[in-house]
């Protein structure tokens, strides 16, 4: 029986390695939401995640030594509703790794990040995770298409 790795937690370096690991998972996942766009394209982007101090900002799960998640606080998610910020954005766990729970206490770390920083209110949205954010307390604020995808946007406040 292997032994269960902790699950470890840190900000995402522009330096780091697994920046282009995550770009290109982002690429794979999201690239449709931003058509023409090369993997060099994501990978500056996803640079633009690595701030410290403010937003935007992105976390990285590893266990042991793997790579194995991200989640991202961060401003423009949703090119069609810029007046909506901060986002959660870029949350995403590796696939063969899903349902293990990793997912969960990233998310539970991030949302407590979140007031730390000072935000009041958070938005994402989902095309297929409706379900599981609104089971940690968000809500639909509206139904939309985003290129091609029939999405929930979801509303998040803090107390």
């Amino acid at each position: 029986m292997a032994l269960e790795l902790e699950l470890r937690i840190e900000k995402l370096q522009q330096d780091s390695p697994a920046l282009f690991e995550l770009a290109k998972w982002f690429h794979a996942e999201w690239g449709h939401y931003h058509p023409g766009q090369e993997l060099e394209g994501r990978v500056a982007d996803t640079k633009k995640l690595c701030n410290h101090d403010k937003l935007p900002t992105t976390w990285v799960a590893y266990r042991g030594e793997e790579l194995v998640g991200s989640v991202a606080l961060t401003y423009d998610d949703l090119p069609t509703r810029p007046a909506l910020n901060p986002w959660l954005a870029s949350f995403y766990i590796k696939k063969e790794l899903r349902g293990a729970g990793i997912g969960s206490k990233l998310f539970q770390y991030v949302m407590e990040e979140a007031p730390r920083m000072g935000i009041k209110d958070l938005y994402l949205y989902t095309h297929d995770r409706e379900t599981m954010y609104a089971r940690f307390g968000w809500k639909v604020m509206e139904r939309t298409n985003f290129c091609g995808d029939d999405i929930a946007v979801m509303h998040y406040r803090f107390e």
